[in-house]
């Protein structure tokens, strides 16, 4: 396995992942994809393996002066590889990249009925902080929020 940046050439295999990780309410359009993973204020960490993509991250940075902080917009691993540690990888290898930006702390949404991601950022430290109502517009279901600090 090979920890790495984001390339141009990674936005439809992390499209077709993206897809294979979730429902149609909360899957990105490629379009979409390719907007957050090449925005200027992105954080992508992906991990492959004989030119497979196992697993990506995409954080942007955001805020300004003492109140920076990076916000998980997506984590996908791919399914038959998932309880090997690429999640945990990941999201430690977008901390540190965070951390070493200046930021302070990391957030992210995540959907109130998906109990294996919830359990996922509590073991990495994240703390439940508040619930936004009709977050997944689309799938009509609340997010809670969750913070770590850097």
């Amino acid at each position: 396995m090979r920890i790495r940046g984001y390339r141009k050439g990674d936005v439809e295999a992390m499209y077709l992942l993206d897809i294979a990780c979730f429902t149609a309410p909360y899957q990105f359009y490629r379009e979409m994809m390719q907007e957050v993973a090449e925005a200027t204020n992105a954080i992508v960490v992906v991990i492959d393996e004989d030119d497979a993509l196992l697993g990506f991250v995409i954080a942007h940075m955001q805020g300004q002066g003492r109140n920076r902080y990076a916000y998980i917009v997506t984590i996908d691993v791919a399914p038959s590889f998932r309880h090997q540690g690429i999640g945990t990888r990941l999201l430690q290898q977008a901390e540190e990249q965070a951390a070493a930006s200046g930021l302070h702390s990391i957030g992210l949404h995540v959907a109130v009925d998906n109990a294996a991601a919830i359990a996922f950022y509590q073991r990495q430290g994240y703390e439940q902080i508040g619930t936004e109502k009709n977050f997944y517009r689309e799938a009509a279901t609340d997010a809670f929020v969750y913070v770590k600090p850097l």
